[in-house]
């Protein structure tokens, strides 16, 4: 775990590994109990094969930690993809599950794609 600085002040640190294991560093070494978990957003799609990474990240988080989750992508493998969109979806989608919650043993992963905010 490397400490992540802006010019002149601490802003994050960086972890490598899965989300998976991003999330139990964090758990375990900087937040005590937080409200939720959101990982992403990532560039493409979380579907076929792809989709057991984060649904195995995911069933961690929640059935293990009871953590609502949600892991966000991006349908486009383009990194220079727009993602302001995507960036607003999975914020009120945050705000919503943490006002209203998840049914038990839920696994959300969204895939979003990438469009212009048109804010």
């Amino acid at each position: 775990m490397i400490e992540y600085h802006r010019p002149d002040k601490f802003n994050g640190y960086a972890i490598s590994g899965t989300p998976a294991d991003c999330v139990k560093i964090a758990i375990k070494a900087l937040a005590k109990e937080p409200d939720i978990i959101v990982s992403g957003i990532n560039h493409g799609s979380n579907t076929a094969t792809n989709v057991l990474i984060p649904v195995r990240s995911q069933r961690y988080r929640r059935n293990y930690l009871g953590i609502p989750s949600i892991a966000s992508s991006l349908l486009s493998f383009d990194h220079k993809a727009d993602a302001s969109y995507a960036a607003e979806f999975t914020a009120r989608l945050a705000k919503t599950v943490m006002e209203k919650g998840l049914p038990a043993d839920t696994l959300l992963n969204v895939n979003i794609p990438a469009l212009k905010n048109q804010k």
